[in-house]
């Protein structure tokens, strides 16, 4: 029994150090994480993507049938004369990208979710713009 206890503790040391740990950091500093592009200014944009729905047929009560997007955003000047910049959004798909002031695309690098539009957007001087995108899976 003694056995079994140690073992116990053990595995529970390892979880913790090797799997909860790690996911902790993930998503702490994902949340927190300023992605730039151009020169270090007071702008730029943040939000959430979430992608839905991720059931197919009639919803059930209580069920959700939405998760966050978890994967690369594409950020292209519109002016062309810049390359575009992909950015990773976290494990909650929160996003937080500093930008130039200027007109800019948004769209995502993955081609899974055909139904989505690339988003126009401008960034003023001084502000940040909140873009939340609600990524449609095409699942009925």
């Amino acid at each position: 029994m003694r056995f079994a206890s140690g073992i116990v503790k053990y595995v529970i040391i390892v979880v913790i150090l090797f799997i909860v740990l790690p996911l902790a950091f993930l998503v702490f500093f994902g949340l927190h994480n300023n992605q730039i592009i151009g020169t270090e200014v007071e702008s730029g944009i943040y939000g959430t993507a979430i992608i839905s729905p991720t059931c197919a047929g009639a919803q059930k009560v209580n069920q959700i049938c939405s998760k966050p997007y978890v994967g690369k955003i594409i950020i292209t000047p519109k002016n062309n004369t810049e390359p575009a910049s992909s950015y990773t959004t976290s494990l909650l798909g929160n996003f937080r990208i500093l930008l130039d002031p200027g007109e800019y695309t948004l769209g995502l690098d993955q081609k899974l979710y055909r139904f989505f539009r690339s988003r126009e957007f401008i960034v003023q001087e001084g502000k940040y713009l909140q873009i939340n995108l609600e990524i449609d899976t095409g699942i009925r």
